[in-house]
């Protein structure tokens, strides 16, 4: 209805098929776009901005403090420091303090020497998921340059793509069937390490900007993109896990998939970033769900992610009952829709372990949101949701022209911030469509 001064509405609608919620959200949509046409008569809807009708922009759900550095030779300088008779990294047979993997890195550096005399050159890696992985991508940081992490069954023609794509200085492998390639191949073997090294760490310096590692997407929606990931944005997200889910000296997680994507890197690096404990089991213990939860048991993992497709093979497991006896506080689950079926049911086993639906692509640092499941998982089925982004990150809900949208608004998830990556490699026009300014 009108008068010459207001114009009033009224919205009826069935209370049993339609939220109260949902209906506020479409009023003060509804307002916005009517401020906005009366601003301006000639503007389309499009281009007005709802974010007035709501917050515009989502926040962390709480101040966190800051990390001490931005760079990752300071930070594991100062870990290496610190944690010297900790245990960093064991297998099946074998584990290694933080002391031993300082000389271990020394070693590793020492020997890449020669590919990395300017700082800032990518390494390709291309390994086995063996104990000594994690010396080895320190090695690379501690030169001063960025690691490549290609599947250790990766395609010869695949590998030769990404080299080229990356332009990686020297590739190291422990494939000897691996063909020839356009750069210097360092084969490497556990044989290798000596255990008498000495030579005092010489850490090159890096900064803010630095990369940490450029990963390839898996090319589900087209061509693989190596994207970059700076140093900045790893450490953000380390110090986060330690902030909001106490993830330092005494934690202890396992890598439960290929170091290649970065699924795993919220135990990966999670754990060695804060001085925790990571553990490297054998594929063959990965991929057998009795010898999973047997793992998970006798390890005593306090953290671990997977993805749920993952933790549905678990979940088969006849052995399944074991995981009452586990030390499990944290299960961080992402790269899929949760199965609220399958949480359901671990959650009788292990009810006082967080289950944490953990969103983000790669191009925002391994996981950019986050949301605890809740203790009732019918409502969480009818209506999922990711949750609050991490420390130092906003997220924006926008429609297509980038106007910000308001509460019950169906638009495109966009991230700023410290998470966001330094973009994609040798991909000038895609960087200039995903990666721009606009003022909300």
């Amino acid at each position: 209805s009108t008068s010459e001064s207001e114009l009033m509405h009224a919205i009826r609608y069935d209370k049993e098929a339609i939220s109260e919620v949902f209906v506020e959200n479409v009023e003060s949509t509804l307002d916005v776009i009517l401020k906005g046409i009366i601003k301006d008569t000639n503007s389309k809807i499009s281009s007005i901005s709802f974010g007035e009708s709501k917050e515009k922009s989502i926040h962390p759900q709480k101040e966190y403090s800051q990390a001490k550095t931005n760079t990752l030779d300071t930070l594991f300088q100062e870990v290496f420091k610190t944690n010297k008779d900790r245990i960093a990294i064991r297998n099946e047979t074998a584990s290694f303090s933080y002391q031993a993997l300082s000389t271990m890195v020394n070693q590793v550096a020492h020997f890449i020497s020669p590919f990395t005399q300017n700082s800032g050159v990518g390494v390709a890696v291309m390994l086995d998921q063996k104990v000594d992985l994690p010396a080895i991508l320190l090695g690379v940081w501690m030169r001063g340059a960025y690691y490549i992490p290609i599947p250790s069954d990766c395609p010869e023609e695949r590998v030769k793509e990404i080299l080229k794509d990356s332009g990686a200085n020297v590739l190291i492998t422990n494939r000897l069937d691996i063909g020839a390639m356009e750069i210097p191949i360092v084969y490497w073997s556990l044989n290798m390490w000596n255990k008498s090294w000495n030579q005092e760490p010489k850490w090159e310096q890096r900064n803010s900007e630095s990369i940490a590692y450029m990963i390839y997407t898996s090319g589900t929606s087209g061509k693989p993109k190596g994207v970059k990931v700076g140093d900045k944005a790893l450490i953000n997200y380390s110090h986060w896990l330690k902030e909001e889910f106490h993830i330092e000296k005494g934690a202890v997680s396992s890598m439960l998939s290929s170091y290649a994507f970065d699924l795993v890197y919220t135990a990966f690096w999670g754990a060695l970033c804060n001085g925790a404990q990571i553990c490297i089991p054998s594929t063959e213990i990965i991929l057998n769900a009795e010898k999973l939860v047997n793992h998970i048991v006798d390890e005593k993992l306090t953290f671990v992610k997977l993805t749920p497709s993952h933790l549905k093979i678990i979940k088969e497991a006849g052995n399944l009952n074991l995981l009452k006896e586990s030390s499990l506080q944290y299960l961080f689950l992402g790269g899929e829709p949760i199965q609220v079926e399958d949480v359901k049911e671990l959650r009788k086993l292990i009810p006082n372990c967080k289950i944490i639906n953990h969103y983000g692509p790669t191009e925002t640092t391994i996981g950019v949101v986050f949301a605890e499941l809740p203790l009732n998982l019918d409502d969480y089925a009818q209506q999922p949701w990711i949750g609050k982004p991490i420390a130092n990150t906003t997220a924006f809900i926008l429609n297509k022209v980038n106007k910000p949208l308001g509460a019950g608004q169906v638009g495109e998830l966009s991230i700023s911030g410290v998470s966001l990556s330094l973009g994609y490699n040798n991909r000038k026009e895609l960087n200039e469509e995903k990666f721009i300014e606009i003022d909300v």
